[in-house]
């Protein structure tokens, strides 16, 4: 039997255990399937053509960004850039190979010493001027930037657009990344507004563990197969703020006791039918925490590519991954490259053929992990890696 998608919903590790590497497994699976998303989205997006909507004016939401770094004992340099340093590099990458793209990064955070600490991390991040997004850091909540951010999108208009017959229409394209330390600071009413933007794509990081006053008491009541005490022991009003009314009730009582954490992530996800895709995914679990990631998006594409990109996510670290490597040891064989033919342009196949150690695949991965470590420039078009003499600091991750 074949490890799949259904497998992973199910929390199912798979044959190796699909063992990571940080302590907080929880985060290191987010921060790998974002890594991997923002560029695939951005990537998806920016060169569609013949479509009637607008792709010239790209639009990416990290809505409670942090500080863009999260640390990290197995990474060499002792941090992983988070969520809204991925989006940035993203967005960087995909207008240098797609020159008509024009990327808005928006990061919300409403702590103003750590919004500013982020301002500061981005404004300094490496890269052509001409090929950064347009960014800002919004030190607000979530609720109070979302209909700021919508405005600013409406009033976008400075640009052309792709064909077909809504051609005059701007529609543009989000992708909207939720994820609160827990459920109080994402009240229904705040992501509602997302729901009328057929151009939205919406990824919310739930806290299923949250929604419990004690862990153990839900433990107790799942053992003893009594579902409805389980509901006892949750706050009714911030599952009323969560759920937009009291139809969390109804989740919970028909809630699947074999999988009752994504029966009620996916009685959520459903509480959003403006999204004609809704999806949930759990997330490695760390300690007594389980969280799953609730996908809503208007296109089956999207929906597809998010699920790959996901499936793909949870295998990083595991026998059954084509790629096999998390982010710190890209980072750690990307160092040991630059050791080995700093000062050179050598091109993958060449890498590989000179024995390496890693097929071609994941030495494409590490060299873009490289140039993200400002060790070399990667010409992905040529699979071609030019290794600097020295390293250049990234002066926007403290290096």
């Amino acid at each position: 039997m074949t490890w799949d998608l259904d497998m992973a919903r199910r929390g199912d590790p798979g044959p190796s255990g699909g063992r990571l590497l940080e302590t907080h497994r929880q985060t290191s699976h987010k921060l790998e399937l974002m890594l991997r998303y923002w560029e695939v989205w951005s990537r998806i997006v920016a060169r569609a053509r013949g479509y009637p909507f607008c792709v010239d004016s790209l639009w990416l939401i990290d809505c409670f960004a942090g500080r863009g770094l999260h640390p990290s004992n197995a990474h060499p340099d002792g941090f992983i850039p988070g969520t809204p340093v991925q989006a940035f590099r993203a967005a960087t990458a995909t207008h240098r190979a797609v020159r008509s793209s024009r990327f808005h990064l928006r990061a919300v955070e409403r702590n103003r010493r750590v919004a500013q600490e982020l301002e500061r991390r981005l404004v300094r991040l490496s890269g052509a001027a001409a090929d950064k997004p347009d960014w800002r850091v919004l030190p607000t909540a979530f609720a109070t930037a979302a209909p700021e951010i919508i405005a600013e999108m409406a009033a976008d208009r400075g640009h052309g657009h792709s064909s077909g017959s809504a051609y005059r229409q701007h529609d543009h394209r989000s992708l909207w990344f939720v994820d609160p330390d827990g459920l109080k600071d994402i009240p229904h009413t705040a992501v509602d507004p997302l729901q009328p933007l057929t151009g939205a794509e919406v990824i919310i990081n739930l806290d299923l563990g949250g929604m419990w006053r004690v862990a153990r008491t839900a433990e107790l009541a799942l053992a003893a197969g009594d579902v409805r005490a389980v509901a006892k022991a949750i706050n009714e009003q911030v599952m009323h703020r969560t759920f937009g009314g009291d139809v969390w009730r109804d989740v919970i009582d028909r809630a699947d006791q074999h999988d009752i954490f994504g029966s009620i992530a996916q009685g959520y996800a459903d509480t959003f039918p403006a999204f004609p895709y809704r999806c949930v995914y759990p997330l490695h679990s760390s300690r007594t925490q389980r969280r799953y990631l609730v996908h809503l998006t208007h296109s089956p594409r999207a929906r597809d590519a998010f699920a790959e990109e996901y499936l793909a996510s949870w295998k990083i670290g595991t026998v059954l991954s084509d790629e096999g490597l998390s982010t710190p040891q890209r980072a750690t064989r990307a160092l040991r490259l630059f050791d080995q033919f700093r000062g050179t342009e050598v091109t993958v196949q060449e890498m590989y053929d000179l024995g390496v150690g890693a097929s071609r695949r994941q030495i494409t991965s590490v060299c873009r992990a490289a140039e993200e470590m400002r060790l070399g420039d990667f010409d992905d078009a040529a699979s071609r890696m030019t290794w600097y003499e020295d390293r250049v600091p990234e002066q926007g991750l403290g290096l």
